[in-house]
């Protein structure tokens, strides 16, 4: 994957004209010199580390999450959802979930789908903060969480609403997914969230577990971003 100027993109939309598509320049080339070597630096991690990133490239709609949590449930739901809706398929419309390592590595794969005019959804934590941002002497845990909020500018501002769109969950997804810590200590997080559930009938799921899924697999409303409040 970080080799990524050898990659062609080869596509073929049902019964129309074949097209390739190859990306020869420096995706992160608009930065200044330091943050472009530590963003390519921070790339080539993220594709060594886990080779299963580069599925990325051959899916014809990518969503990104934050983390191994979000990578599991997003499409296990999706896979529960298509027992009743059709629709809700994931594998037979090649839509890829992709853990980027946290939400600051968010942006560096929405630049390499968007250079590769791959259609992506983002999902990321707002991770609001309970203090002004202005506020004085604040403490290294008070950096530490503005830092993360300040990421949610830094992502839309990556944002080219050409090829993607964003869904914040407000505060977070772990408040939609709902598990307690006693669950997560027993079976870890993902291991806690299949066995919820897997137990539960979809018409108890809440709500906003099917706008996410509806929203990945069929944007169907204006904005480019939406903000799901819970």
């Amino acid at each position: 994957m970080y080799n990524y100027n050898d990659i062609v993109i080869v596509k073929r939309e049902n019964n129309g004209p074949t097209f390739t598509y190859q990306y020869k320049e420096d995706i992160f080339k608009s930065e200044e010199t330091e943050v472009q070597k530590r963003l390519k630096k921070v790339f080539r991690y993220l594709s060594m580390f886990d080779l299963s990133r580069s599925e990325m490239f051959f899916s014809r709609k990518v969503v990104l999450v934050e983390g191994d949590t979000e990578k599991f449930i997003i499409p296990f739901w999706a896979t529960k959802f298509a027992e009743s809706y059709k629709d809700f398929d994931f594998y037979s419309k090649n839509i890829c979930v992709i853990e980027c390592g946290g939400k600051t590595n968010i942006h560096v794969f929405m630049r390499v789908l968007t250079a590769f005019k791959i259609p992506f959804i983002v999902i990321h934590d707002v991770d609001p903060i309970s203090f002004p941002i202005d506020k004085p002497s604040k403490t290294d845990k008070e950096n530490s969480e503005l830092r993360i909020f300040r990421e949610n500018e830094f992502i839309e501002n990556a944002l080219n609403p050409e090829f993607g769109k964003i869904i914040r969950v407000n505060p977070e997804l772990e408040s939609i997914i709902g598990v307690s810590s006693n669950q997560v200590s027993k079976e870890g997080k993902v291991g806690a969230a299949f066995f919820k559930y897997d137990s539960l009938n979809i018409s108890d799921y809440p709500d906003s577990v099917k706008t996410i899924i509806d929203l990945c697999i069929n944007w169907n409303i204006e904005s480019p971003i939406i903000e799901l409040s819970l």
